[in-house]
């Protein structure tokens, strides 16, 4: 029971700390308005790295 708890912990406390794919894509779009193109594409690695199933806005 304690595994499970603390596995449930882990999960939802990471989803928590660390920002989502959502917002690194959210950064991109940003950057690539200011037209920060490498800044960009920095932040669209992040959110496919969170998710490598993520194509963003595309």
């Amino acid at each position: 029971m304690k595994t499970i708890i603390f596995s449930l912990l882990v999960l939802f406390s990471s989803n928590l700390i660390g920002q989502t794919k959502y917002e690194y894509n959210k950064k991109g779009v940003q950057k690539s308005t200011e037209g920060d193109a490498e800044g960009a594409i920095k932040e669209y690695n992040k959110a496919i790295e969170a998710d490598p199933k993520y194509w963003g806005h595309i």
